[in-house]
């Protein structure tokens, strides 16, 4: 009887061990399975999605990619035509958002012989903001071109209407040297109430001015700093009458100027 009772103990324990290691692996199948469902749930999600791309993508990618259709120009212009920016902008309107090359219009746009420098930034979702800085004409140079503070040409096609401004000649290939030049003798005649209307350099580097008032000086190729600045000392000696009969002045002296005057006399004057 007693080794009955122990084998129902025994039994008793064996069964109550097999409930403790089945209670302990539940959860981790539970956890398991659940992976499983989400899985499926992800690759049901995802044969959707492809569906709906597959049969709407091509609406999908013309709603986000829609065509450029408007512009917003952010600047007033003197001389450039908002008719000449149109018919650049003619030949890019109606691309995607996207595909749009801004950098394409911006090279046209800074082709035009007023613009010098071009922003074109495209705007969500169908527009372009375009910003132009216009060229600032400082002289003319030669009969048909014009020239910018830095001595860069600007071939307008026709320049009449800048008549008013300083004219400018050299060699080709000059432009630069020649603006350096003409801001340098401005800045030094503007303290004597002269004004600087034509500039030239010859073939052989050789500086002639003629000012406002129709005076012709001649500077020559070396020092020409020094004898300007000499014949400014010289005109500012020299009274109102005896000055408005002066027609040209050369320079071309160590230490004297020749002067001629409207009656056709020629004085050679020394100068310190």
């Amino acid at each position: 009887m007693r080794k009955a009772k122990g084998v129902r103990r025994s039994g008793e324990v064996m069964r109550a061990s097999g409930r403790i290691t089945a209670s302990a692996e539940q959860p981790w199948h539970g956890f398991e399975a659940g992976q499983r469902r989400l899985m499926k749930y992800l690759v049901f999600a995802l044969i959707g999605l492809s569906i709906f791309w597959y049969l709407d993508s091509k609406g999908v990618i013309e709603s986000i990619n829609r065509p450029i259709a408007k512009v917003r120009l952010e600047d007033q212009w003197r001389h450039i035509e908002q008719e000449d920016i149109r018919a650049v902008l003619n030949g890019h309107l109606g691309r995607g958002y996207f595909s749009f090359d801004v950098t394409e219009l911006k090279h046209e746009l800074q082709s035009h012989p007023w613009v010098a420098h071009a922003t074109v930034k495209k705007l969500w979702p169908d527009t372009l903001s375009i910003s132009l800085s216009e060229q600032v004409a400082i002289a003319r140079w030669g009969d048909t071109q014009l020239l910018n503070q830095q001595g860069e040409t600007i071939s307008p096609g026709a320049s009449g209407a800048f008549a008013h401004l300083p004219l400018l000649r050299g060699p080709v290939g000059s432009q630069s040297e020649v603006m350096v030049q003409y801001q340098h003798f401005s800045g030094m005649l503007f303290s004597s109430g002269l004004e600087l209307q034509e500039l030239a350099l010859s073939a052989r580097g050789s500086w002639e001015i003629e000012l406002e008032n129709g005076l012709q000086i001649t500077l020559g190729k070396v020092a020409v700093s020094d004898r300007l600045s000499r014949f400014i000392r010289f005109y500012q000696g020299v009274e109102l009458e005896q000055r408005a009969k002066m027609e040209a002045a050369d320079l071309r002296y160590d230490n004297g100027i020749a002067v001629r005057f409207n009656d056709q006399t020629v004085s050679e004057l020394s100068s310190g």
